[in-house]
């Protein structure tokens, strides 16, 4: 066991023994995330589905990994955000803001790209970054460029080591967090060799490890970066990773997964349902277990239009309130669940903003009580006393909860159709907007960018553009880096939103993070830092090898 000492954000210190870190091992998982890749450029693909970038690429900014549960525990890691006291800066070692609309990062030196062709190992520099931000801008595919058109007004490396963004006018604080913590940095002559990363053997970065192998619905393979610039901030003396490799492996079946762990065949496994997680735990007490509130599924409803219904908040509301959620959540999840997880989760790092369903405004609060009656009331003074028909999008692993709203709404009146579609489509439409009446999606993290009621923002599916909430994100963004009046302002709008209902959100299961007792320096952690860097964690942790001899008789 070692000591260390960290400084909390507030300046209280911290003591605390850990575990002396031992380097090697392969950390075998399942695909995180959605279980599959679905690209290999976040230039072409939305970044949280291009996973391998996650640890061979890096960006500006990422996560304190020692703010986290290993170290001074004022972060959970659960969900991903862009709080910016918890970040650390990465490749950017520092960086100032000269004005209010400007940006300059100071590049960290000696910071070497994968030894492989085209870059041999060279040194990253100012160009690489400037180089990879206007590339993820500007490329028609890019999410970023589909999200915030129009907000950059250049990004210019001035010199080897400083990068120089202006934007528009108003917009800095809406970039700072997808520019620094949303963007993975590759060097310019794969772009220019190969005309982009689509291919997973022109994968090169400075991250962790190294991309060795990848076969299609099969596995994903990664060893460590032997030249890797970072040291475990715990353990300041120590090089980063301590893993020998990374294996996932795609396994599309639950109870192989389960089988799988079971066996010691995989590390870790996430996102178990509590019966199967309950069963685990039962028979296999050595696994290390975690529970945490997921993303609920939410079903948005356009409220741009004056001819469909959802225009009206007392349609909404009357939707809300013909849900009995504590039905759900007592007999559909057998109580794990929880029933208000938006705008903000009930986690560590929320808890200066998340407001308890029982202290909301009574307007509010029955939003998420059953009330058919009073629904009923709303519809026929909306003028809809007969109700009406109505159609949400969706893809398959929803159909289950939604197959509950539409019984729940046929008491009411109200004939809901559930369009399924196949995942890929489904997305299509959730970029593109091009849907009629609702769109349900799983919605969580983020409260503070407040996407999901921007305007122009292809996370913002009922169409909100609300003046108060355009005003709270005004004062957010002139507030970003003032913690203090930022939470303030955020206290204020929440129980707003919820109580404008531009959405039914459903109860949010309770997922199960279970992991073999060898992993050592991990506590659940999803991902550290924002929503381009799930699985990241891996860049931390260490194998226990012999205790897993002792335990399965193999390193």
């Amino acid at each position: 066991m070692v000591n260390v000492r960290l400084t909390k954000l507030d300046g209280t210190v911290v003591e605390k023994m850990v575990e002396k870190a031992k380097y090697g091992g392969i950390f075998v998982s399942p695909i995180p995330f959605r279980g599959s890749v679905l690209g290999f450029d976040d230039a072409l693909t939305m970044p949280p589905d291009a996973l391998t970038l996650h640890l061979t690429n890096e960006d500006l900014f990422q996560g304190d990994w020692s703010r986290g549960p290993a170290g001074t525990g004022e972060a959970s890691w659960a969900f991903y955000d862009y709080i910016v006291q918890l970040q650390r800066p990465l490749l950017a070692e520092s960086w100032e803001m000269p004005d209010s609309d400007t940006f300059v990062f100071y590049i960290r030196k000696g910071v070497h790209f994968h030894d492989k062709p085209p870059t041999n190992g060279r040194e990253m520099d100012a160009h690489d970054i400037a180089f990879s931000l206007n590339r993820f801008y500007e490329s028609p595919m890019s999410y970023l460029h589909n999200s915030y058109p129009g907000t950059i007004e250049s990004i210019t490396a001035t010199d080897d080591w400083t990068v120089v963004m202006k934007c528009k006018p108003g917009k800095a604080s809406l970039l700072m967090a997808v520019t620094a913590g949303f963007c993975k940095i590759i060097p310019h002559e794969v772009v220019e060799k190969y005309g982009d990363m689509s291919d997973w053997r022109n994968s090169c970065g400075t991250g962790p490890f190294i991309l060795t192998d990848y076969v299609a619905n099969s596995s994903v393979v990664f060893v460590r970066n032997p030249s890797y610039w970072d040291t475990d901030p715990l353990l300041p003396d120590n090089k980063l990773p301590y893993l020998d490799g990374v294996k996932w492996l795609s396994i599309p079946d639950i109870s192989t997964k389960l089988a799988a762990l079971r066996t010691a065949k995989i590390d870790w496994l996430i996102n178990l349902p509590r019966d199967d997680a309950q069963q685990l735990i039962r028979t296999n007490p050595e696994l290390v277990s975690k529970r945490l509130p997921s993303s609920g599924a939410t079903i948005f409803m356009r409220v741009d239009n004056q001819e469909i219904p959802f225009y009206d908040i007392r349609v909404r509301q009357a939707l809300n309130m013909a849900i009995d959620n504590e039905a759900i959540v007592k007999d559909y999840y057998n109580g794990d669940a929880a029933t208000l997880c938006f705008p903000a989760a009930p986690i560590l790092e929320y808890a200066n903003i998340y407001t308890p369903l029982e202290e909301l405004p009574e307007s509010a609060r029955e939003l998420y009580e059953y009330h058919p009656d009073k629904a009923k009331q709303l519809l026929a003074e909306a003028g809809y006393p007969d109700g009406f028909k109505t159609e949400a999008i969706c893809y398959s692993s929803q159909v289950d909860e939604l197959s509950m709203v539409k019984s729940y709404w046929a008491e009411i009146g109200v004939d809901l159709k559930l369009e399924v579609r196949e995942y890929g489509v489904w997305n299509s439409i959730r970029l593109s907007g091009k849907f009629t009446d609702m769109f349900t999606y799983a919605i969580g993290g983020m409260p503070y960018r407040l996407t999901y009621v921007m305007p122009k923002n292809n996370l913002n599916l009922s169409f909100v553009n609300d003046p108060r909430v355009n005003e709270a994100i005004k004062a957010i963004g002139e507030n970003f880096f003032n913690d203090p009046k930022r939470i303030e302002i955020m206290e204020d709008i929440c129980p707003y939103i919820i109580d404008q209902a531009w959405w039914v959100q459903l109860p949010s299961p309770y997922d199960y993070y279970m992991w073999q007792p060898w992993i050592k320096n991990y506590s659940g952690e999803h991902s550290v830092g924002y929503s381009a860097q799930q699985g990241n964690f891996t860049k931390w942790i260490w194998i226990d090898q012999d205790l897993k001899e002792e335990m399965t008789g193999k390193r």
